[in-house]
């Protein structure tokens, strides 16, 4: 179950226009047949653009790896790429198996921000609160003014809130603390606690967001995270979602996902991850089950996209009329689940009355009843994420080292895979 969201802790920064689709990648030097190794350059016209790269034969998408300087082309091999605008950035959602270290964001409760302070030294990812404003710290400093030094904070804070519980009962206790040590991985994981009196059945929410998080034009979008179930948890379900809320259309795109333990009282008859669980699609079982050790860290990442034109077209009409949500993959601890190749596919559902744009995730722990007083917590830590505007075309060079023969740079449109993109013996 869903409420509304609360009232966000942190200033948006106002619904972000949709660009242009980026202009392709280029690269020099030219491909073709070298003698000798070379370092690729790529790059686009486009201006605010990353640039998403493989060189394994497969067809990158924002989960790729990020273009940072060039790639050194040992032997022979073809390069593809994609560039796109970003809407919203976060480090290291490109990360896909569990979190050994790296910037991400540390959740914090969107109350406790910090008063930033002349004499406190700052570290990448601190983040304040000055003159009624949030920011994160985007390099170490000391007595720099978050109002007066732009390169060195952010603004904008990410942060959990919760919100209304829902289910037969209001839950006797609900809780979300920053910061803890243990379990962590960063050393300041966030906990969200829930207990449901007897015979109550409940569920709460608690919402992650970004001030930053408003991207009304964005067509893709990345989250990763890590994950703590403990063994002495009780709920019924515990739900994971990433969503894209677009205000200007009035849509909620929304990958909602839940991990169902009641077994033979779970979609499809089996514990293990549902998806859809919005007012247009029931909740599915996905055939995956990966994930479910207690006790220990998992690793989720996944990505969801849209299409721009289905506002208009809107061809999903198994609810009505209304764009897809298009859940690429789930990834789990490293393993890419998609539905034996294309994802999985339902209805986008209208966006509630007074909802805000925005870009990112939600927690909630379902709870049923019991012949006694039940709790259930879930810690969240390392999250980042990505949510950008369409992607450029498709294009691909392949370099030759040694000998060969070599074709110009082949551009494609969509997300469409490059047939024949065998390297070159």
């Amino acid at each position: 179950m869903r409420r509304k969201l609360g009232i966000l802790c942190v200033s948006l920064l106002g619904v972000l226009q949709a660009f242009g689709q980026a202009n392709p990648v280029t690269y020099a030097p030219a491909p073709g047949t070298y003698p000798s190794a070379q370092l690729v350059t790529l790059s686009t016209t486009t201006s605010g653009t990353i640039i998403f790269y493989t060189t394994d034969g497969s067809t990158p998408d924002i989960s790729s790896t990020q273009y940072t300087g060039p790639i050194n082309v040992t032997s022979s091999m073809t390069i593809k790429a994609i560039a796109a605008v970003v809407g919203v950035n976060q480090k290291n959602a490109q990360n896909n198996n569990p979190s050994s270290g790296g910037t991400f964001w540390k959740p914090v409760d969107c109350a406790s921000y910090p008063a930033w302070s002349s004499t406190t030294t700052y570290a990448v990812g601190d983040q304040v609160s000055n003159g009624g404003t949030n920011y994160t710290a985007s390099a170490s400093s000391t007595n720099k003014s978050p109002a007066s030094n732009p390169s060195i904070w952010a603004v904008w804070a990410p942060c959990a809130t919760a919100n209304n519980p829902g289910g037969a009962g209001v839950a006797t206790a609900t809780t979300h603390t920053s910061g803890n040590a243990s379990p962590s991985l960063s050393g300041a994981s966030m906990k969200f606690a829930e207990t449901a009196a007897l015979n109550q059945q409940t569920n709460v929410l608690w919402t992650v967001h970004s001030s930053f998080g408003a991207c009304d034009g964005c067509t893709q979008f990345l989250e990763t995270h890590d994950y703590y179930w403990p063994s002495s948890g009780n709920s019924s379900a515990n739900e994971d979602d990433s969503f894209m809320f677009d205000n200007t259309d009035q849509i909620r795109y929304m990958a909602g996902m839940q991990y169902c333990f009641s077994a033979g009282g779970c979609p499809g008859g089996a514990s293990g991850w549902d998806y859809g669980g919005n007012s247009n699609v029931p909740w599915t079982f996905s055939g995956v089950t990966a994930g479910a050790t207690r006790d220990t860290w998992h690793h989720l990442q996944r990505l969801i996209t849209r299409v721009l034109g289905e506002v208009s077209t809107k061809p999903c009409t198994a609810a009505g009329s209304w764009p897809y949500v298009y859940f690429n993959y789930l990834r789990i601890d490293g393993v890419t689940f998609n539905n034996g190749g294309p994802g999985w596919k339902f209805c986008a559902n209208a966006l509630p009355t007074g909802w805000s744009s925005v870009a990112s995730m939600q927690a909630q722990i379902d709870i049923s009843s019991h012949s006694t007083t039940t709790s259930s917590t879930v810690y969240w830590d390392n999250i980042g994420y990505l949510a950008t505007y369409p992607p450029s075309t498709l294009t691909a060079a392949t370099y030759a080292i040694g000998g060969g023969t070599i074709g110009p740079p082949v551009h494609m449109s969509g997300t469409a895979k490059i047939s024949g993109s065998a390297k070159i013996q």
